[in-house]
């Protein structure tokens, strides 16, 4: 048996296939399993497939005759799967060098943990630089719990799963939520394992304009919404107005958005997870992430009830001004009026 099946789905994707490939075959690590699915493409990528796995016997094709989806995609490569660990990764993406190596030494000395995603690099479509790390601190278990009510904290490509936790819950990704399955499978498995994420940067994560998150936007936040709500209703025990939630979500006004509701949901959840056993560490990066969403409130917010989530939020935060995320909202704020 492998240590690491690593999983990717690909349709059309000739021009970026060499690279990504070629990231993961020079891995550091060389334990592992390339198992490839080819989504119904109708360009090279198969003939490049064949060529490849002639080449190196780690590699496994599937092919799916027809264009079948990710998530159907996905599932049908953990299923053969033989690696006690599952690693992710996507056909335009590149890996660095000790990325599988970091991954593995984490979930070999911290078996509570389930699921391990890493932070990334910004790449053009030429592999130009686009800009550095998103979240320069690592996410504990409890952060990552804090950040699912809202968003994804975890980028999908970088994640390695522990397969015995699959197995054990029987949750694999579903179509229920487009272009968001990722999001929905975390949240699930989150109440059954830990997830972490390492505040290396190990992939280089490209931004096309044919990409997923861009051409499906609006459907995936609707999705993301949609798991958010389905989340926090489940944390209150009582059901959440969709269109409270969506400022906090979506991070932008809809036309029933009312900021002061938004804000009292926000602090009710808060109140909650408080009581949860927390470090010091990762109270100060819950306090700082509502005051983040406040500022975020108050710039769609009318001015009585702007000068309102001012206050709120240094009453949340009050060393929240003087950071540099803090400043930045704040001169926003100003230049909006």
């Amino acid at each position: 048996m492998v240590k690491i099946s690593v999983i990717m789905a690909v349709h059309n994707e000739e021009e970026f296939l060499a690279d990504s490939i070629n990231s993961i075959l020079e891995q550091s690590f060389w334990d592992f399993e390339f198992v490839i699915i080819d989504d119904g493409s109708d360009d090279r990528t198969p003939e490049l497939l064949k060529e490849y796995a002639k080449k190196d016997e780690r590699i496994r094709v599937l092919r799916n005759r027809e264009k079948m989806g990710l998530v159907f995609s996905l599932n049908r490569g953990m299923e053969v799967s033989r690696g006690e660990y599952i690693a992710r990764m996507d056909g335009d993406d590149v890996s660095l060098r000790d990325r599988l190596k970091l991954q593995f030494e984490f979930m070999e000395t911290h078996q509570d943990a389930g699921v391990l995603g890493t932070n990334v690099a910004y790449i053009d479509e030429k592999g130009n630089i686009l800009k550095s790390k998103k979240d320069p601190f690592p996410l504990t278990p409890q952060l990552i719990k804090w950040h699912l009510f809202w968003r994804c904290p975890i980028y999908h490509p970088t994640v390695m799963i522990r397969k015995k936790v699959l197995i054990e819950t029987g949750l694999y990704y579903r179509e229920e939520y487009p272009h968001a399955e990722d999001y929905d499978l975390w949240t699930r498995l989150s109440k059954h394992t830990k997830i972490v994420s390492l505040p290396d940067v190990l992939l280089l994560y490209r931004i096309r304009p044919s990409s997923v998150s861009r051409k499906k936007r609006k459907v995936q936040l609707n999705s993301t919404l949609q798991i958010a709500r389905r989340e926090i209703s489940s944390f209150l025990g009582r059901p959440v107005d969709e269109r409270v939630l969506y400022p906090l979500v979506i991070k932008e006004r809809n036309k029933d958005a009312d900021p002061i509701q938004s804000e009292i949901l926000l602090e009710e959840v808060l109140t909650k997870f408080l009581n949860y056993s927390l470090t010091p560490y990762e109270k100060e990066k819950i306090k700082q992430d509502v005051f983040l969403k406040i500022l975020l409130l108050a710039r769609i917010a009318k001015f009585q009830e702007e000068i309102f989530l001012l206050k709120k939020a240094l009453k949340t935060y009050p060393r929240g001004f003087l950071t540099w995320k803090g400043i930045k909202s704040l001169v926003s704020l100003v230049f909006r009026r």
